[in-house]
């Protein structure tokens, strides 16, 4: 099943563009700004509607910083795991394979963001 086309916007033409999402950075066609990801269901205003462009740009700033709050959190259960997991470890037998896992456990601690 292929997935439909994405609309991005461009905020200061007040440009809607269909595009296939994640092939490339979309820029506006008109002045060449980059484009904003806009969803793939979403109404858009008329192009003289300012307050209608307002609202919008609000809300898809809005989504953009949930998007990376729940990034943000998803990390930080991605490391607690890793945690958890290197602390079960520590608590058995010592062993080979328990040696390695606990270093590959710390290497990836190290590497998280």
């Amino acid at each position: 099943m292929t997935e439909g086309k994405a609309s991005f916007v461009c905020f200061d033409c007040r440009q809607i563009l269909r595009r296939a999402r994640g092939a490339v950075p979309v820029r506006c066609s008109r002045c060449g700004e980059m484009a904003r990801f806009a969803g793939y269901k979403l109404r858009f205003p008329k192009r003289g509607d300012v307050a209608g462009w307002s609202r919008l740009r609000e809300l898809i700033a809005k989504a953009a910083r949930e998007e990376e709050a729940d990034a943000a959190r998803a990390r930080v259960r991605a490391r607690h795991a890793l945690e958890r997991r290197l602390k079960e470890l520590e608590a058995r037998p010592s062993s080979k394979d328990r040696e390695r896992e606990i270093r590959e456990l710390r290497r990836r601690i190290e590497a998280a963001p």
